[in-house]
């Protein structure tokens, strides 16, 4: 679903709909005109959302199903451990299985990175959205709401825990000229995030590493703040995620979720 065209397809489908009342009014050879070239417009205007004709959809129909480079036979495995792990145990929740969390999450985003970024975009968050604003530009102005809520500036590296492909993080140092690390515990975002950073000529402020915010890799006091968007949810409780942030982000600076 991708709420960016919602406007669009209603053009679409009232275009469609004036041309079909159109064929009823004339007689039946010229229905059959009309209709046919109904037929085609809906048509090309399928096909080029799915080929990204616009920036609504950011990732090429074709190029989805990549799951993460996956095997078919991990891919299998993949899927299992994901329903697996959503098995109650008698009514009663997923039990210790919520340990195993960063597993989960990572395989889950080897599977979804894809289609969430043909049909989502590359910022995987929601954000409030004012009258006449489209959904990208809302998505952006959270972005930067949640780096002004931080105080980022010129000069300070700052951490995104749980920065999915980047698109925030390539938002935010595109308004704040600040630099930004994020942490990925999935390898194949990492992929992702590393090639959009290059291909928008922003691997110079935005950079990512592998691995789990809930065993942070980096030294204590490291960062001039810290932000996590829509990512916290991930981690078994806050407090887990909230101790290791407190261990990497300086005296005095903050945290935004």
């Amino acid at each position: 679903f991708n709420t960016r065209d919602l406007s669009s397809r209603r053009t679409g489908r009232g275009v469609v709909f004036a041309m079909g009342l159109l064929a009823k009014i004339v007689d039946d050879k010229h229905a059959v005109y009309c209709g046919t070239a109904a037929a085609v417009l809906a048509g090309s205007y399928v096909l080029y959302k799915m080929v990204g004709g616009d920036t609504g959809f950011r990732t090429n129909f074709f190029k989805v199903g990549n799951t993460g480079a996956l095997s078919r036979e991990d891919m299998k495995d993949m899927i299992d451990g994901y329903e697996e792990f959503f098995t109650q145990d008698d009514g009663k929740g997923v039990g210790a299985r919520k340990l195993d969390t960063p597993k989960f999450v990572d395989h889950f985003y080897s599977l979804i990175t894809d289609f969430y970024e043909y049909g989502w975009g590359q910022a995987f968050h929601f954000a409030p959205r004012n009258k006449g604003e489209s959904f990208d530009a809302s998505i952006i102005r959270h972005e930067v709401k949640i780096a002004e809520s931080i105080k980022m500036k010129p000069g300070m590296k700052v951490l995104d825990a749980g920065c999915g492909v980047g698109g925030p993080m390539r938002a935010i140092v595109k308004a704040t000229g600040a630099n930004v690390v994020g942490i990925t515990i999935n390898e194949y975002q990492v992929k992702r995030c590393n090639e959009e950073c290059k291909k928008q000529k922003l691997d110079h402020l935005a950079s990512v590493v592998q691995g789990s915010f809930l065993e942070m890799p980096f030294p204590e006091n490291s960062f001039d703040g810290c932000y996590c968007i829509e990512a916290a949810c991930h981690s078994p409780t806050l407090l887990e995620l909230y101790k290791q942030v407190y261990k990497v982000i300086k005296p005095g600076t903050y945290f935004s979720s």
